[in-house]
């Protein structure tokens, strides 16, 4: 009945509970950004009703699928030993970084300047 995850985190599964649960599990586990931002986007586009076939949409948030794939990066990984972070001035991505507690691994172009000076 125990089933250790991806991640190595040890969980505990009903008998008959779905595979495709425990993988969605899994991945929440060693992705919760990723899966964050999943949410984040079903959400405003359910609450704030966008139409995802407008003319709006195709030219800006189709965009979000790229988001989606950077924050695969984001999620608290290392390239070649080092902290991933992200410097944009995409509003909508830098809104989603920081609602998930991630501030410290965004910046605008400014604040990554202002951040190397002091370094």
């Amino acid at each position: 009945r125990s089933k250790d995850s991806f991640s190595g985190a040890r969980c505990t599964w009903p008998d008959g509970y779905d595979e495709g649960i425990k993988r969605a599990f899994t991945m929440h586990l060693e992705f919760p950004l990723s899966v964050g931002f999943f949410k984040w986007i079903s959400h405003k586009i359910v609450f704030d009703n966008i139409d995802m076939q407008s003319k709006t949409s195709k030219e800006k948030r189709w965009n979000w699928h790229w988001d989606y794939q950077v924050s695969f990066l984001v999620n608290g990984h290392t390239l070649a030993n080092k902290e991933v972070i992200l410097v944009t001035s995409d509003g909508d991505v830098i809104e989603m970084l920081k609602d998930f507690g991630y501030e410290n691994k965004v910046f605008t172009i400014t604040e990554y300047l202002n951040y190397l000076k002091q370094s």
